[in-house]
Formats: C-alpha cells, sequence, structure tokens
C-alpha cells in the first residue's frame, strides 16, 4: 500500500503488533522443540546462526514507509515515517529466518549509517557502535495466510509459521524487530 508520495504504508501485523504475547509459547503443541530453542535464545540470533555451516545475511529490501498509530506507540516516537529493512538469514540456498527492522526518521538522522548497513547485522552493529537495551522477545505462531507469512516467504503460500520480536532501545530512540522463523532451522542445534 503506497500512498500520494510513494511512501509504502506498513500494515501492523507486518511488523507485528498488539497479537505478540511473551507467553505464547506456553504449552504450544504445534512448536517443534528444535524451532522452540532457536525462538526463545538470548543474545543475538545471527551470531548464534554464524556458528553454522554456510550461514550468510542476504539483504532483501528496504523501504520508506509511513508508520502507522500502532507502530509509533510501540516505537514511542512522534514520526510520522521510517526505514524497513528486511533481510534473509540463510543456509546454503534454505531460507531459515526472515528479519525486518522499523527504524524512525528520527533515528536515521542522529545515526545515518542505520540506513546503510548492508550485509552487516543489526543487532552486532549496534552493539559494536552504542549502548542499547533490548526487550525481553514476545512470540506468535502467524497463519499460512498472514501478509507477514507471504512477506517472508516471498509471497509464497506457506504454512503457518512462528516470529518474534522486540526493540532495541538506542540513545535517542527505539527500532522494531521481528524475525520470522522457518522449519528448516529447527534440526540444527543452538550454540
Amino acid at each position: 500500500m503506497s500512498n500520494e508520495q510513494g511512501v509504502r504504508r506498513v500494515q501492523d501485523d507486518e511488523v507485528c503488533l498488539e497479537r505478540y504475547d511473551q507467553a505464547a509459547l506456553s504449552g504450544a503443541s504445534n512448536l517443534h522443540p528444535g524451532l522452540a530453542r532457536w525462538l526463545t535464545c538470548d543474545g543475538l540470533l545471527t551470531e548464534r546462526l554464524r556458528a553454522l555451516p554456510d550461514m550468510r545475511l542476504r539483504p532483501l529490501a528496504e523501504s520508506d514507509v509511513t508508520l502507522t498509530e500502532g507502530q509509533r506507540r510501540l516505537l514511542q516516537t512522534p514520526d510520522g515515517t521510517g526505514r524497513l529493512r528486511e533481510i534473509s538469514l540463510e543456509l546454503g540456498a534454505t531460507r531459515c529466518v526472515y528479519g525486518c527492522s522499523l527504524i524512525p526518521v528520527s533515528l536515521l538522522q542522529v545515526y545515518p549509517w542505520l540506513g546503510a548497513l548492508g550485509e552487516k547485522p543489526l543487532g552486532a552493529t549496534l552493539t559494536a557502535r552504542l549502548e542499547v537495551a533490548r526487550s525481553p522477545f514476545s512470540y506468535c505462531h502467524l497463519a499460512a495466510d498472514d501478509v507477514l507469512v507471504r512477506r517472508a516467504s516471498g509471497g509464497a503460500s506457506r504454512a503457518p509459521l512462528w516470529a518474534r520480536r522486540s526493540t532495541f532501545q538506542l540513545p535517542g530512540g527505539r527500532i522494531l524487530v521481528t524475525e520470522v522463523f522457518f522449519p528448516a532451522l529447527a534440526p540444527w542445534p543452538v550454540s
């Protein structure tokens, strides 16, 4: 969805708002134990995945977006626009995690390098440069027809997927990070 300036409006469910819950994993009978370990692992996901063979971070897209009221509330910003960065974490040619980060425009003005990460992982770059705090994770089991599942799978219809989200608190603002986990990651041990 775009507005007249060509800035895409990101729907609330694309960046995981109210339907995420910190307790969503308890009693989840449809969650593979191996995938549960990845969903709940502490630390930076990309750093853990680098221990696996042939892992790479592939940038998918970056776009300017109009923030919804819910996104502004979650990011605690009055900004009307931001930058959406989408990446894929892959083992060989297999996508294991789709990630998207939503950065308010005011934070990009303070830290312009956030808009030019390329193949660099967001979390590792943030922690190397700044004092940051990460919120606890919230989780959601996304239906197969969910817009975020479609984005994560490149438009192909897929099975339901699990996702988690958190925010990074930086001096001057927050970044919302959502990670969607694919079943291909389940057999790999968390390092």
